[in-house]
């Protein structure tokens, strides 16, 4: 298995930078959340159509990999204005991950919306998503629904991934863990769709909400996921999701980050 992080976790950063703390830190690739600032990718200098083959090269010469690029895409919504919203957002975002050689986009499942219920959320929800699906198929980008608000778990995820054939996972385990899904639990119902992974740590975690603790000094038993996932072969990342970006008050990446690859490495008996 590999590490990487979101850039969510150093969100002031430019390119430059990100490149050479991966570089320095034992990291293998990122995913793309922010960058100076900004998470609209499609309105930045280096993410253009004609800079994009430049900020490509960049990155691989110095071999890092593009794993993913993060929206905030959630098909929640039935009005039409709110659906052509967040397909141009989806169109933005292929092309880029498409460009860089990135293997996924990320979206969400969303809020269900106090008005409306499960049934009618996942309606929009389905559809919006079997559209993205198509879309980011056109240009070879898989679709990553992660487990996040109130499609957390396995369970709860499952009717949308019995509709939309090709639709994968990016695994939270934090999120489902909070809701009271075992780790083996949730494999045994999406394993077979997980294709990335988000880890995360907390010392106060519900359905309710949770805080945020660096890698071993909260209470998600961080090991017991990473041994579920090893013990059905998975290879892929182990991506660090620090969300310094929302929440300005948590640890600094320059700590934070490099803290994640020491205490990773552990568990993984490197």
């Amino acid at each position: 298995m590999k590490l990487g992080f979101s850039t969510i976790g150093c969100p002031s950063w430019n390119l430059d930078e990100m490149i050479a703390f991966t570089k320095a830190t034992g990291y293998e690739g990122i995913e793309i959340r922010f960058v100076r600032g900004g998470v609209n990718l499609w309105e930045m200098e280096e993410f253009q159509p004609e800079t994009l083959p430049a900020t490509r090269e960049k990155l691989e010469q110095n071999g890092i990999e593009v794993i993913s690029i993060d929206t905030s895409v959630r098909f929640v919504s039935k009005a039409p204005e709110d659906i052509d919203k967040q397909l141009e957002m989806v169109r933005h975002n292929v092309n880029i991950a498409s460009a860089l050689g990135a293997p996924y986009i990320r979206v969400f499942g969303g809020p269900i919306p106090k008005e409306r219920t499960r049934e009618q959320t996942l309606e929009c929800i389905i559809s919006g998503l079997n559209q993205t699906v198509e879309l980011a198929g056109q240009q070879g980008v898989t679709v990553l629904l992660e487990t996040h608000d109130h499609f957390s778990t396995g369970e709860q995820v499952m009717p949308i991934l019995d509709h939309v054939k090709g639709l994968h996972i990016l695994w939270d385990i934090l999120h489902s863990y909070r809701h009271g899904e075992a780790f083996a639990e949730t494999y045994r119902l999406i394993g077979d769709r997980i294709k990335h992974v988000h880890i995360k740590d907390a010392s106060v975690f519900s359905p309710a909400g949770f805080d945020y603790k660096m890698i071993g000094e909260g209470k998600i038993p961080v090991a017991d996921a990473v041994e579920v996932l090893r013990s059905h072969g998975y290879s892929g990342y182990l991506n660090f999701e620090w969300e310094k970006g929302w929440h300005p008050e948590i640890e600094e990446p320059e700590i934070a980050l490099p803290h994640y690859v020491t205490a990773m490495k552990k568990i993984l008996g490197q």
